[in-house]
């Protein structure tokens, strides 16, 4: 047996646990079982073999992203809370950063781990994941902007969103955009800040007082 096949039936085996939860549990049929299971061993021979493709990994990890969403739904239908060993975010995680790391330098493959992380809220892991886009990428100021903004809309944590357009100023210290995105997202801070100074009432006993 190949190395190749070796290695594809390692990751294959990871999943065992899994889906003999699933048939034990009825979320899925034998039929349906049989057919992920020949699907995932379809993938994982293309991404063991020589020549496989940052699309190969990105249609992986879109499968993997549907099967959990059907799982989801299934496992809500018949009252499951979950299958034990399985976690689909884990497994897309597992499949974009094997995929990031043999193909570095492809964007595409990147954003599309980034669009995951974000779609989950999994904030931890989508700062390591903007930690190694940008130590790959740090002159594509859009990236800078991109983390930045995800920091400024959903975790309200300018701190770390000074702290990546900073970084970001620094390799791209003549981009205008990048100024006028710090700007706007300054602004943005501030508008948000002085209104929820109104509706506490901040600010008002001073007026009174003058």
């Amino acid at each position: 047996m190949s190395a190749a096949s070796d290695k594809a039936r390692f990751y294959l085996e990871r999943h065992a646990p899994a889906l003999n939860a699933y048939a034990r549990q009825k979320i899925f049929s034998p039929e349906e079982i049989h057919s992920i299971t020949a699907k995932r061993s379809h993938f994982e021979h293309i991404l063991a073999a020589r020549g496989s493709k940052p699309s190969d990994y990105a249609r992986y990890a879109e499968y993997e992203i549907n099967l959990s969403t059907l799982l989801k739904k299934r496992c809500q239908r018949l009252g499951v809370k979950g299958v034990k060993g399985y976690s689909g975010q884990r497994t897309v995680f597992f499949i974009l950063e094997r995929g990031t790391k043999k193909f570095a330098g492809d964007v595409g493959l990147w954003m599309q781990y980034v669009r995951f992380c974000q779609s989950e809220h999994a904030s931890k892991k989508l700062a390591v994941v903007f930690t190694g886009l940008l130590r790959l990428r740090p002159r594509e100021w859009g990236l800078w902007v991109l983390a930045a903004k995800w920091y400024a809309e959903e975790q309200v944590d300018m701190r770390t969103v000074r702290g990546y357009l900073q970084r970001g100023l620094r390799y791209c210290k003549d981009e205008r955009k990048l100024w006028l995105e710090y700007a706007k997202l300054e602004m943005v801070y501030l508008a948000k800040l002085a209104a929820r100074r109104k509706i506490l009432g901040v600010g008002e006993e001073a007026k009174v007082e003058s």
